[in-house]
């Protein structure tokens, strides 16, 4: 088989392997270490692999999960903190950090923005915000995460998104890698 070719039959085999095996097991992969892990999460849509991304990054780290109808987040890190989990990877096609779905109004202490760059064998370095770093960030960075300002006038719970390149000389992610880095994750 030449070296260039891909063997599309086995791809197709393999996603649909790792799909099947995946819908029946919500901690599908947890047993895995990280690269194995996220190379099986690229292989199912975005809306399967989100809440799986973060619900092993609670497990690797011992959190605990915070049921959504508490509307605190996502879990209780080590010092007891009401923490949202925010995830985003970096693709070949993708080079921007998107963080979106930020709730301002949520009772929360901060937030851990993991940013996974699957161009780099899925290293992934985790930020660490206080809900008023959050709410600084989006005042000079963030737009509305859905919608438009005039449907959106009525609506006092709206949901803002970060955006910015995965790249150390872009102003923003400097800043942010200056001021919110936490370590590198596992």
């Amino acid at each position: 088989m030449d070296e260039d070719k891909i063997d599309y039959n086995y791809l197709n085999e393999a996603i649909s392997k790792v799909r099947s095996e995946a819908s029946n097991d919500p901690e599908y992969g947890f047993d895995d270490d990280w690269q194995t892990f996220m190379s099986k999460m690229m292989l199912l849509t975005p809306q399967s692999q989100g809440a799986r991304i973060q619900n092993y990054i609670i497990k690797t780290k011992g959190w605990e999960k915070v049921p959504s109808s508490l509307d605190r987040g996502d879990a209780i890190n080590e010092y007891g903190e009401y923490i949202e989990i925010k995830t985003s990877v970096i693709t070949s096609s993708n080079p921007y950090v998107n963080i979106v779905q930020i709730r301002l109004w949520q009772k929360i202490d901060g937030y851990h923005v993991f940013v996974i760059d699957a161009t780099n064998n899925f290293e992934t370095v985790e930020f660490k915000l206080s809900k008023s770093d959050m709410i600084n960030e989006v005042k000079q960075i963030g737009i509305l995460a859905h919608g438009t300002i005039n449907a959106n006038k009525l609506n006092t719970n709206k949901e803002q998104a970060i955006h910015f390149i995965w790249d150390e000389e872009d102003r923003t992610c400097e800043r942010w890698l200056k001021k919110y880095k936490h370590c590198y994750f596992p």
